[in-house]
């Protein structure tokens, strides 16, 4: 059970607020101790239903951040407490929902094997705008929850059709 009052004030604004739209995941959360500290960080792990790329994973351990992975993709979000407009909460909490609702693939783009970028691909037009970066030696990834949306694109494929 996730103890929202002895959260440190970041975790405690993005727990109250995910949890009370999701409360289905109150089962894949835990509080982690902040060291010297009577507060603690929420940890989120939640297994993907295709079993790929493995666990989606929200830590807001670095105050005033919270980090999303999943896989090789990854975000950080600067939300600390009493930011006003500034803070990037909502953000965080509408990439979270949109992964589990399925409204939203990941990609990871490499470059000759090594992890170059990530990001979001919302629809059509996003897919097509990373078809526009790639070259040889350019590989991307796509994948979503349910795993509908996953495929690879590469530019060795697209330079063999161009030729």
């Amino acid at each position: 059970m996730v103890d929202i009052d002895r959260l440190e004030p970041t975790s405690a604004a993005f727990a109250r607020q995910l949890l009370r739209t999701q409360p289905w995941l109150r089962a894949h959360a835990r509080v982690e101790d902040l060291p010297g500290r009577d507060q603690g960080f929420l940890v989120l792990s939640v297994p993907s239903p295709s079993r790929r790329p493995g666990v989606l994973t929200v830590d807001t351990g670095e105050s005033g951040r919270i980090s999303v992975s999943w896989g090789r993709f990854s975000a950080e979000f600067d939300a600390p407490p009493n930011a006003g407009r500034s803070t990037q909460l909502d953000a965080a909490l509408d990439l979270v929902e949109d992964v589990l609702s399925d409204r939203v693939a990941l990609y990871v783009l490499t470059r000759d094997g090594r992890w170059s970028e990530s990001g979001t691909a919302y629809d059509e037009r996003d897919e097509q705008a990373l078809c526009r970066k790639l070259a040889p030696g350019i590989r991307i990834e796509l994948f979503s929850w349910e795993g509908t949306r996953d495929h690879v694109l590469t530019g060795d494929d697209l330079a063999r059709e161009q030729a």
